[in-house]
Parts: structure tokens; C-alpha cells; sequence
């Protein structure tokens, strides 16, 4: 750096006067309440929730494990097609016990299938 480019950045640094810093905005004495009461509420909503889909699923799963003890699972293909070769009266009294139990009642008051039917 030659005299002259010295000389122009020590005129342009006597440009800056000091001062004294600003106090920081978070360092007032007392903590700003409405903050924490927000960070509070929205950790009790979130643990609210939380708490209630695990509920949700127990009762959900309580419910599946009923239904499954109600009656027992739909038979496959492959066991239906070997009936039905080997037993076809036999394979019709288990499709038609399949269907009543599997398939949804059109007689029931609150069926969509029974609303489309009347249209």
C-alpha cells in the first residue's frame, strides 16, 4: 500500500465516531409473559392431541380385535376354487354364507345402497 492509499483509508476511518451500543431488546428485566404463556399453550395442545390419537388407536384396536373374534376370517381363493371343483353344493352354502356375512345389508335404514335404489 503506497502513502497516499494509506493516507485516503485512515481519513475515511476518522469518518466513524464510536458509540455506545443499544441495551438489547430481550434483556429486560422482567421475561415477557405472554410469550411463555403461548409457548405453554400450544405444548398443552400438542400433548392434548397427542394423547388422544394414542387413545384413539388403542380404542381402534380394541374394536378390530372384537370384530375379528366376532366371526371368522373370509375364506381365500385358492381353498374356494378347490371346493368349488371338487364340492360345488358344498361351495354354494359357503358363498352364500360368505355373502351375508361380508357383503353390506341394503335393508338397513341408514344404507346408501338402499338410498341409491330408491333413485
Amino acid at each position: 500500500m503506497n502513502e497516499r492509499e494509506q493516507y485516503e483509508l485512515e481519513n475515511y476511518l476518522h469518518e466513524f465516531r464510536p458509540c455506545t451500543p443499544r441495551r438489547p431488546l430481550s434483556a429486560s428485566p422482567f421475561p415477557n409473559w405472554r410469550r411463555l404463556a403461548a409457548a405453554a399453550a400450544i405444548f398443552s395442545l400438542a400433548s392434548a392431541s397427542i394423547g388422544g390419537t394414542f387413545r384413539h388407536r388403542e380404542h381402534n384396536a380394541e374394536s378390530i380385535r372384537a370384530s375379528a373374534a366376532k366371526g371368522p376370517a373370509p375364506v381365500s381363493t385358492i381353498p374356494l376354487t378347490k371346493l368349488a371343483l371338487e364340492n360345488p353344493q358344498k361351495f354354494e352354502a359357503t358363498i352364500s354364507d360368505a355373502s351375508l356375512r361380508i357383503l353390506p345389508k341394503i335393508n338397513r335404514h341408514d344404507s346408501s345402497l338402499q338410498l341409491l335404489a330408491k333413485e
